[in-house]
C-alpha cells in the first residue's frame, strides 16, 4: 500500500506529468491518502474562491473532486487522532516540532501499514514507522529517502 501526500495531489492538479507518471508505476498497489489531505486540498479551493473568481473556484473544484476519486481515503479517526496526540506529545517531548496535517498523514500511514509514502516532504516523516519513505524532487523526478 501507498500513501501519497498532499504535496503529490498537488502536483496532479498542476498538471506535473512526472508526477502522474510516477504514480502509474504503482497502480498494481492501492493507492491511499489521508482524510487531511482533503481538508488541505480545499484550504486552496477556497483561498481560490476568494482571490480568482466563482468559475475558476468551479473548475478547480471539480478537477479535486475527480481526482480524489482515485484514492482510497483513510478515515481521519478518533483513533487516528489519539495516535497523533500522542506522537506530537513524543515529538515535543524530545524538542522536534511537526505539523498536525503530517503527524495525521504518518500516523495514517502507520495505521495502514503502507510499504511507503510519496511526498515532496521526506523530511517531515522520518518520525514514522514507514519501511520506506519516497519523496519527489522539485520537477517530479523520483529520489529515494529515508529507510
Amino acid at each position: 500500500m501507498i500513501l501519497a501526500d498532499t504535496t503529490v495531489l498537488i502536483d496532479i492538479l498542476r498538471g506535473r506529468d512526472e508526477t502522474r507518471k510516477l504514480l502509474e508505476r504503482f497502480l498494481d498497489e492501492p493507492l491511499y491518502i489521508s482524510g487531511i489531505t482533503i481538508k488541505e486540498l480545499h484550504v486552496g479551493l477556497g483561498y481560490t474562491r476568494v482571490k480568482m473568481n466563482e468559475a475558476v473556484y468551479e473548475e478547480n473544484r471539480r478537477d479535486v473532486l475527480k481526482l480524489i476519486e482515485d484514492f482510497h481515503v483513510i478515515e481521519v479517526s478518533n483513533e487516528i487522532l489519539e495516535k497523533a496526540g500522542e506522537k506530537e506529545g513524543e515529538l515535543l517531548a524530545k524538542g522536534k516540532k511537526l505539523g498536525l496535517e503530517d503527524i495525521i498523514v504518518g500516523v495514517s500511514a502507520e495505521d495502514i501499514k503502507a510499504s511507503r509514502i510519496i511526498t515532496r516532504n521526506a523530511d517531515h516523516f522520518t518520525p514514522f514507522s514507514i519501511t520506506l519513505t519516497m519523496r519527489l524532487d522539485k520537477v517530479g523526478h523520483l529520489v529515494r529517502a529515508g529507510r
